[in-house]
Protein backbone atom coordinates (compact mmCIF):
# COMPACT_ATOMS: atom_id res chain seq x y z
CA UNK A 1 0.00 0.00 0.00
CA UNK A 2 1.07 3.08 -1.03
CA UNK A 3 1.93 6.48 1.29
CA UNK A 4 -0.51 8.78 -0.07
CA UNK A 5 -3.22 6.09 0.70
CA UNK A 6 -2.15 5.24 4.20
CA UNK A 7 -2.37 9.62 4.73
CA UNK A 8 -5.95 9.36 3.58
CA UNK A 9 -7.06 6.76 5.41
CA UNK A 10 -6.04 8.58 8.37
CA UNK A 11 -6.93 11.63 7.77
CA UNK A 12 -10.70 10.42 7.02
CA UNK A 13 -10.35 8.17 10.10
CA UNK A 14 -9.38 11.37 12.33
CA UNK A 15 -12.10 13.73 10.88
CA UNK A 16 -14.60 10.78 11.44
CA UNK A 17 -13.69 9.76 14.66
CA UNK A 18 -12.99 12.88 16.33
CA UNK A 19 -15.09 14.04 19.62
CA UNK A 20 -16.06 17.21 18.11
CA UNK A 21 -17.53 15.15 14.92
CA UNK A 22 -19.53 12.87 17.64
CA UNK A 23 -21.26 16.27 19.10
CA UNK A 24 -22.20 17.38 15.42
CA UNK A 25 -23.94 14.33 14.41
CA UNK A 26 -25.23 14.06 17.55
CA UNK A 27 -26.92 17.79 17.43
CA UNK A 28 -28.03 16.80 13.92
CA UNK A 29 -29.38 12.87 14.50
CA UNK A 30 -30.42 12.97 18.56
CA UNK A 31 -28.35 11.76 21.57
CA UNK A 32 -28.62 8.36 20.59
CA UNK A 33 -25.06 8.75 18.69
CA UNK A 34 -22.63 10.28 21.39
CA UNK A 35 -23.21 11.84 24.78
CA UNK A 36 -22.64 15.59 25.02
CA UNK A 37 -18.77 15.39 25.53
CA UNK A 38 -18.24 13.35 22.28
CA UNK A 39 -17.91 10.38 23.63
CA UNK A 40 -19.61 7.88 21.07
CA UNK A 41 -22.73 5.19 21.97
CA UNK A 42 -22.64 1.93 20.29
CA UNK A 43 -25.39 3.34 17.48
CA UNK A 44 -23.06 5.98 17.02
CA UNK A 45 -20.11 3.97 16.76
CA UNK A 46 -22.14 1.77 13.81
CA UNK A 47 -23.14 4.60 11.97
CA UNK A 48 -19.56 6.77 11.96
CA UNK A 49 -18.21 3.04 10.74
CA UNK A 50 -20.56 2.90 7.88
CA UNK A 51 -19.65 7.09 7.25
CA UNK A 52 -16.08 6.24 7.49
CA UNK A 53 -16.49 3.37 4.48
CA UNK A 54 -18.79 5.22 2.32
CA UNK A 55 -16.15 8.32 2.65
CA UNK A 56 -13.10 5.74 2.15
CA UNK A 57 -15.08 4.56 -1.04
CA UNK A 58 -15.81 8.05 -2.07
CA UNK A 59 -12.03 8.83 -2.28
CA UNK A 60 -10.89 6.24 -3.75
CA UNK A 61 -13.41 6.84 -6.57
CA UNK A 62 -12.25 10.25 -6.96
CA UNK A 63 -8.44 9.42 -6.85
CA UNK A 64 -8.68 6.86 -9.69
CA UNK A 65 -10.90 9.44 -11.62
CA UNK A 66 -7.92 11.66 -11.50
CA UNK A 67 -5.14 8.71 -12.13
CA UNK A 68 -7.00 7.92 -15.32
CA UNK A 69 -7.28 11.61 -16.48
CA UNK A 70 -3.73 12.04 -15.77
CA UNK A 71 -3.15 8.48 -18.22
CA UNK A 72 -5.52 9.67 -20.65
CA UNK A 73 -3.47 13.01 -21.12
CA UNK A 74 -0.08 11.47 -21.85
Amino acid sequence: MSLPHMLVKALVFIAVSHPATYQLTRSVLGPWVANPYGLPKTGGLILHALVFLLVLRLVWMLMARASYAKLKQV
